[in-house]
C-alpha cells in the first residue's frame, strides 16, 4: 500500500511539473524572440528594410524560430528608427492535449544613434 501511495505521488508529482513546464515555455520563447528582435532592430537603423528582412531570416533560422522576415511587419522613419514586430499564436499543451491557446505578440524598437556607426 505505501508503495502505490508512493508511485502515485510521484506521478502526481512528475506531471505537475510537465504543466509547469508547459505553461512557462511560450513565454520564454517570446522572451528569447524579443531578444533577437532588439539585435536585428539595432541593426536595421543602419541598414534598408531588405537588409533587414535577410537578417531576419538568417537570426530566425539559426535560432530556430519558425518565422521568416516577411512574417514580420517593419517600419523604419526618415530619423533611421526602426520598429520590428510580429502577432502569432502558441499554446499551452501537456501530452499533445492543449490546454491553452495563446495570442502573442512581439514589438521592438531602436533608435538611431550616431555613436553606433
Amino acid at each position: 500500500m505505501k508503495k502505490a501511495k508512493s508511485m502515485i505521488m510521484l506521478l502526481v508529482s512528475v506531471c505537475i511539473l510537465a504543466l509547469v513546464f508547459a505553461a512557462v515555455r511560450p513565454y520564454w520563447n517570446k522572451y528569447w524572440l524579443t531578444k533577437d528582435l532588439e539585435a536585428v532592430a539595432v541593426y536595421g537603423t543602419k541598414k534598408s528594410i531588405e537588409e533587414i528582412k535577410k537578417k531576419l531570416d538568417r537570426v530566425m533560422k539559426e535560432q530556430g524560430h519558425g518565422f521568416v522576415g516577411n512574417d514580420f511587419y517593419i517600419q523604419k522613419d526618415k530619423h533611421r528608427n526602426v520598429t520590428i514586430g510580429i502577432e502569432y499564436y502558441d499554446e499551452i499543451s501537456l501530452f499533445s492535449l492543449i490546454i491553452k491557446e495563446l495570442e502573442m505578440e512581439v514589438e521592438t524598437k531602436a533608435y538611431y544613434r550616431e555613436e553606433w556607426l
